[in-house]
């Protein structure tokens, strides 16, 4: 029997691409759904090394899975054959989701830094629009800032869409990877389903 397990690796517990969370406006979630700022990027350089090693091991323990069930049966059955490359390309796919999504957190934060600075400008206008117009009211102080286009909509409005929207493409990309991931998985699982002997062997 193969005991698979010593070399710490089981292709179905692969890094999970849930490695990071967003909420809506781009904070990172925990495991309770409480949103947090963005990590600062000596912890992200650390996960960034902590997957390249990971990566490397998995690749590592692959090979000598490989060899060892073609020693043991002097060649590959087409389920183990098929198994390892299903299994490699989740490493690879996992890998590279994840590190996507530590990339993307830089990304995210150059956004939410563009969102707090549209609101700060408007409010800050604003505020010195009122005090240099003490004697108007509040409503011509607007009138007059929106006559040379400064309204809230084109200052914060606009330019918080167009960030939101591009942190929407980032989630999209992220569950692409979630995707493909799960449909990976399904098909290692379907595929040790019907195979109890390579099931077996895996199981050590």
């Amino acid at each position: 029997m193969l005991n698979y397990g010593f070399l710490g690796l089981n292709p179905l517990n692969y890094h999970d691409l849930n490695l990071w969370k967003f909420d809506e406006k781009g904070n990172i979630l925990d495991g309770k759904g409480k949103s947090h700022g963005i990590p600062q990027q000596a912890v992200l350089n650390s996960k960034m090394t902590q997957l390249s090693h990971s990566f490397k091991v998995q690749m590592e323990a692959l090979g000598v899975l490989k060899k060892t069930l073609t020693e043991s049966a002097g060649g590959l059955s087409s389920s183990e054959k098929i198994y390892l490359d299903s299994a490699q390309a989740l490493a690879i796919v996992s890998t590279a989701g994840a590190e996507f999504q530590l990339a993307m957190t830089n990304v995210i934060q150059v956004y939410q830094n563009g969102i707090k600075e549209t609101e700060n400008l408007w409010m800050k206008t604003l505020s010195d629009a009122v005090a240099v117009g003490s004697q108007l009211e509040k409503w011509e102080v607007y009138a007059a800032l929106e006559s040379v286009g400064f309204t809230e909509n084109n200052i914060v409005g606009i330019p918080t869409q167009l960030y939101q929207h591009k942190m929407d493409q980032v989630k999209q990309m992220s569950d692409k990877f979630k995707q493909l991931e799960r449909e990976i998985k399904e098909k290692i699982s379907e595929l040790l389903a019907r195979d109890a002997e390579l099931a077996q062997e895996l199981k050590g």
